[in-house]
């Protein structure tokens, strides 16, 4: 006899996932990440507001909330935990258990997979998990785990999802997105690579501009944050720069022709639009020198942005690679952002402008009909 209280579901891991303790027996997808993540989830995508889900939160005292005034009211719905009562428990076979170091990682984590997980989910209000159970194959679909999430890594779907099933659950969700089959082995190579030659460019064994920087370059007439630290590096601090190399065979001078006059350059920290870096790391003819990067905010101010994840999601699924492509928050547009090189400021810049990125048309930008990123196709409504 099935427990009315209780449901079940079989998880199919199609990716690896780097764990921050990856050395330990079990080690596998956490609770304590899944279920805020199914909380935000089940909040944001499945009740119309507060009134609907308040009577699910562990928290939520109904005596309390109706004596409340209005301001009051409005300031309870914001202080209160947005914790659902239910309980999940994952388990997994350790005898199947596979693991491996991630060759292009540059941290010492190695990744776990197991074939199967078995999700629980208990909960004495069974109404709640019926909502849980219309919606728990789409959360996985639309979900990654672990370290390096956004690039492919922690993938995992209801053990019956279908590649019709999964795809149409991502239109739901993304009216355009990416897809494409892998033209190696190394998928995850393949993602990091991908990722690379649109965000930052590459110049190892060959050299590609950035995409981004060639986008906001040719859409918007947009000058990138590389090249105004190395203007900065040029006029205070010359013999940093004249250490720089531009190709492992180049010298200084090569950078030097590199940054031709302009007369009214408009720098932007375009990088940030898709994912914020501590820093920039520069070679040099003796090792490498690191530009810090951190909000013009102080750093006290509630407000300050620390961390930003690319809004790209890669994805990994029956072959397939995915890009879902996110929104940016608006507080990451004309956001000021302080370089600095030794603790020394070197300037301030702002993000772009609102107005000046579409997500959509970058990545056709990048993806389609593009010699450097091969193989993708747009999927879209029809």
């Amino acid at each position: 006899m099935s427990n009315p209280f209780k449901l079940i579901v079989t998880l199919k891991q199609h990716s690896p996932l780097i764990h921050f303790q990856s050395d330990q027996a079990g080690a596998t997808l956490r609770s304590t990440e899944l279920k805020p993540k199914l909380d935000k989830f089940l909040i944001d995508e499945v009740f119309d507001d507060f009134e609907e889900y308040k009577k699910f939160l562990i928290e939520h005292d109904e005596e309390k909330y109706k004596a409340l005034n209005g301001q009051d009211k409005k300031k309870y719905k914001n202080d209160i935990h947005k914790a659902l009562d239910y309980k999940v428990r994952i388990s997994v076979e350790p005898g199947k258990v596979e693991t491996k170091k991630v060759p292009i990682i540059t941290m010492d984590k190695t990744t776990v997979y197991y074939p199967s997980h078995s999700l629980e989910i208990f909960s004495f209000k069974t109404e709640l998990l019926d909502k849980i159970k219309e919606v728990i194959e789409k959360f996985f679909i639309l979900h990654n785990f672990g370290l390096r999430q956004s690039k492919g890594f922690g993938c995992f779907t209801t053990g019956d999802t279908t590649q019709a099933g999964f795809e149409n659950s991502a239109l739901s969700k993304y009216p355009v997105y990416y897809r494409k089959k892998p033209s190696g082995s190394n998928i995850y190579n393949e993602i990091d690579m991908d990722y690379k030659i649109m965000k930052s460019g590459i110049n190892h064994n060959k050299y590609i501009k950035s995409k981004l920087f060639r986008y906001l370059s040719e859409e918007k007439h947009i000058d990138w944050e590389k090249r105004k630290i190395k203007e900065t590096l040029k006029t205070r601090y010359k013999d940093v720069f004249d250490s720089l190399k531009y190709r492992s065979e180049d010298g200084p001078q090569r950078i030097a022709k590199s940054l031709p006059e302009k007369e009214t350059p408009n720098f932007r920290y375009i990088r940030a639009l898709l994912g914020l870096a501590e820093h920039n790391e520069f070679r040099t003819w003796k090792g490498k020198i690191q530009v810090n990067i951190e909000d013009n905010k102080e750093k006290d101010d509630k407000d300050r942005i620390e961390r930003f994840q690319s809004p790209l999601m890669f994805k990994v699924f029956n072959q397939h690679i995915y890009i879902f492509p996110n929104e940016i928050p608006d507080e990451m547009y004309n956001r000021e952002f302080k370089f600095s090189l030794d603790n020394k400021r070197l300037f301030t810049i702002p993000t772009p402008l609102k107005s000046d990125f579409n997500m959509i048309s970058f990545l056709d930008f990048c993806l389609i009909n593009n010699n450097d990123l091969k193989n993708w196709e747009r999927i879209s409504k029809k």
